[in-house]
C-alpha cells in the first residue's frame, strides 16, 4: 500500500492512515508521520530528528530510527541510498527516478512513464550475473548524478 501523501492532510487523516495500516498511533509516531507525510520530501533521519525534536515533543534517535524502519516496512515511504553516507526518506512512493546535483545536494524526481520503467527493469534483469543466478528482484532504485 501507497501513502496518499498530501499536504492537506491532517492529524486525524493520519492516525486513520496509520490504523489503515496497523501501526499503533503513539504520539510521537503519529507526529513523525504528519511530519513526513504533509508534503513531498526526501529528508534525512537527522532531519527528521531535528525537526521532530523542534516542532513537537522530545525524541530519541533510536525512536526517529525505529519509526523509519516502521513506516517503510508499511509503505508510507522509501528509503534512498544517495551515497555510502547518506539515506534519505522520499515521501513520494509512486515509482519514479531521482536526479541528485552533485554541486548542491538537490534530490528531485523524475517522472517516468510505465513502459520506459518497465524497459528499464527488462534491460536490468537481463544481466548475465541476475539470470545465472535466479536472483528475485524486488525492485530498482536509479538516480542520475550531475549538475542542474
Amino acid at each position: 500500500m501507497t501513502a496518499s501523501v498530501s499536504p492537506a492532510m491532517t492529524k486525524q487523516d493520519i492516525i486513520e492512515y496509520l490504523k489503515n495500516v496497523q501501526i499503533s498511533t503513539t504520539t510521537q509516531r503519529v507526529e513523525m508521520a504528519h511530519l513526513l507525510l504533509s508534503k513531498l520530501q526526501h529528508i534525512s533521519a537527522e532531519e527528521v530528528y531535528n525537526l521532530v525534536n523542534k516542532e513537537y515533543s522530545k525524541a530519541s534517535r533510536a525512536t526517529v530510527y525505529n519509526n523509519l524502519h516502521l513506516f517503510e516496512r508499511a509503505g508510507l515511504i522509501k528509503s534512498l541510498n544517495i551515497s555510502p553516507v547518506l539515506t534519505v526518506y522520499d515521501t513520494n512512493t509512486t515509482p519514479h527516478f531521482h536526479f541528485v546535483d552533485t554541486e548542491t545536494g538537490r534530490i528531485r524526481d523524475i517522472a517516468c512513464n510505465t513502459q520506459t520503467m518497465n524497459k528499464i527493469l527488462e534491460t536490468a534483469l537481463e544481466c548475465e550475473d541476475l539470470e545465472q543466478s535466479n536472483a528475485q528482484v524486488a525492485g530498482l532504485q536509479l538516480i542520475f548524478y550531475g549538475k542542474e
